[in-house]
């Protein structure tokens, strides 16, 4: 439901999220599931559980990750809700959105010396804000079940440990025909559990902040060629810090089934990434440069991602908006 054919007023709720989060220390990489990067591009619900049901469509994410000590494995989605058409109940095919969206997510990954596995529901709330059904607010609420573990480290005096956690995400989320923004916290309870042990700020399981905010231009109407900048931010519930840290500014670019970009998380990094669809699935990868380090000391990240498209609205050439 993400349309870009007209304007919408958005910019007044930007200004509040910029205000509200202010400046913070922690990347986005404090998060659990820190990998596939991927993930902040194609599942951001992930990161505010009331994007969750905002497209029109249900796609299945399969994504893996692999570096000299990343190795991930991630399967996400999410839809909104859908019922049989009022009117003609007896004809499947003839479906309604209700107000309410869906998803979940199941992840593995290993990085350095930490190992973490878990699995997240999501469900959000959805209200139409214009009788056109292009502009809506929504509410979200994810719960989520997490395992971690540390190998320790020697060095640093840490001793190698497991931890277990149950937690919640929560989020709000603006969208329209151009213009779309939303925060969330992560991690809701993580503060008021006993955070005396080395695993738990090793593994930086604390309460976050994140905010994202973009706007859809179109360049060519014929070409279906589209414009989208957008930015994501990320912090520690602490607060401290600067904005270097905690931005990671994006640009995505749509020309009918194909869409390609950048993102820099923490601008210290520069990756890119493409993404090709077809009527009922997609292709994608993402590939992340180190930053001022040599590519011996820090090699590439190379991501794949696999869509599958399980919605009776299929991707297709009437459907340019559907990514």
């Amino acid at each position: 439901m993400n349309h870009y054919r007209r304007k919408d007023p958005g910019i007044f709720i930007l200004l509040i999220i910029l205000l509200m989060t202010g400046p913070g220390t922690e990347l986005y990489s404090q998060q659990l599931p820190s990998y596939p990067v991927s993930l902040r591009i194609y599942d951001s619900f992930v990161l505010n559980p009331a994007i969750a049901g905002s497209k029109d469509f249900f796609n299945l994410d399969m994504s893996v990750g692999k570096s000299a000590n990343i190795n991930s494995q991630f399967i996400a989605g999410s839809s909104r809700i859908m019922r049989r058409n009022a009117e003609y109940p007896s004809t499947p095919a003839l479906t309604d959105f209700t107000d309410f969206g869906a998803g979940g997510y199941v992840f593995r990954e290993k990085y350095g010396l930490f190992n973490n596995s878990g699995f997240a529901g999501t469900v959000s709330y959805h209200k139409k804000l214009s009788d056109d059904a292009l502009s809506f607010i929504s509410a979200g609420i994810s719960g989520k079940l997490i395992h971690t573990s540390y190998a320790g480290n020697t060095d640093a005096g840490i001793p190698s440990g497991k931890r277990t956690y149950a937690d919640l995400d929560i989020g709000l989320y603006y969208y329209g025909p151009s213009f779309y923004a939303g925060m969330s916290v992560i991690n809701v309870f993580s503060n008021t559990l006993n955070s005396d042990t080395a695993i738990y700020n090793a593994a930086g399981l604390s309460r976050h902040l994140n905010a994202i905010a973009g706007y859809k231009f179109v360049i060519s109407r014929e070409l279906n060629i589209v414009a989208e900048p957008a930015i994501l931010l990320s912090e520690n519930y602490s607060l401290s810090g600067n904005i270097k840290d905690m931005a990671g500014p994006m640009l995505r670019l749509y020309a009918g089934m194909f869409c390609a970009g950048a993102y820099f998380p923490g601008f210290d990094k520069a990756s890119v990434f493409f993404r090709f669809k077809y009527p009922k699935f997609n292709i994608g990868a993402y590939l992340e440069l180190p930053g001022n380090t040599p590519l011996y000391k820090s090699p590439i990240l190379a991501e794949i991602t696999l869509g599958i498209n399980l919605s009776a609205i299929k991707f297709g050439a009437g459907g340019y908006n559907h990514w």
